[in-house]
């Protein structure tokens, strides 16, 4: 038994049109290449709005996508759009395509304003986005340890209850501001005079939030009497904004209570 191979040649007729020919019969696609790329678009916010400006808190994000498109056959797979800063603050958003979903995603990585252009074959369009620092929502208390190298991150822990030492042993302790983007200048005070408090890093690198890098005050603390102290930061841009730690410091043994013990 013999079997034939017959091979189907395809060809560009045009510019406007691809035709298949198989012998001497010819099929004609219904669309041109240039039916799937955009004459015409807006860009447009997760509300169908069409925008050319908009503000963005720092350190959110938001998605914006190719609305109101001309022709209707135009696909955003086949004509990708690409995205670039065209003029403002470089830094201060970082852009990507999701060609799966078609939707641009936009996260505010520092305050300022910038202008994307955003652009196809055939169109280019403009978006301003000024990023601004979000308003403070809350304050999480953490203890430090500082970085093992030079460079490296002071690493935090979430304070869950009341924290024991002994008079006069020192704690790394700070405050970190949500959201991540929010200001994170912020006071430290405690209830008593017995309790010393003074500045170990001002700017400390550290992780916020979904393990984003920030960079907050750490503070070094200690009691120098036995009993029970609240520690209090306070927010410098929205002072009704709190958090507390409490402290309960315990006398050192002595030799006595040592071999008591033993």
């Amino acid at each position: 038994m013999m079997f034939g191979i017959q091979v189907i040649h395809v060809k560009l007729n045009s510019i406007n049109n691809y035709k298949f020919s198989y012998g001497e019969s010819t099929l004609e696609l219904p669309h041109s290449i240039n039916d799937f790329y955009y004459d015409s678009f807006d860009i447009v916010n997760t509300l169908d709005q069409a925008v050319s400006e908009m503000t963005l808190e720092n350190g959110l994000s938001t998605s914006l996508r190719l609305g109101n498109a001309s022709p209707s056959s135009a696909n955003y797979q086949f004509d990708t759009p690409t995205c670039k800063v065209l003029e403002g603050s470089t830094g201060s958003v970082t852009s990507s395509f999701n060609t799966y979903n078609g939707t641009l995603s936009i996260t505010g990585s520092k305050i300022g304003s910038v202008t994307l252009e955003i652009s196809t074959k055939n169109v280019t369009k403009t978006v301003t986005i000024e990023v601004v620092e979000p308003k403070v929502a809350g304050i999480n208390m953490k203890t430090y340890t500082a970085p093992t190298y030079e460079g490296g991150s002071y690493n935090a822990k979430a304070v869950s209850g009341p924290i024991s030492l002994f008079e006069n042993q020192e704690i790394l302790v700070g405050a970190q501001i949500t959201p991540n983007g929010a200001a994170q200048d912020y006071t430290l005070t405690a209830d008593s005079e017995d309790v010393q408090i003074s500045l170990e890093v001002e700017n400390a690198k550290t992780n916020g939030l979904s393990y984003q890098t920030i960079y907050v005050a750490i503070y070094k603390v200690s009691a120098t009497k036995a009993g029970t102290y609240t520690l209090t930061a306070t927010s410098t841009k929205d002072p009704s904004i709190t958090g507390t730690i409490t402290l309960n410091v315990e006398a050192l043994p002595t030799v006595d209570d040592v071999v008591a013990n033993d």
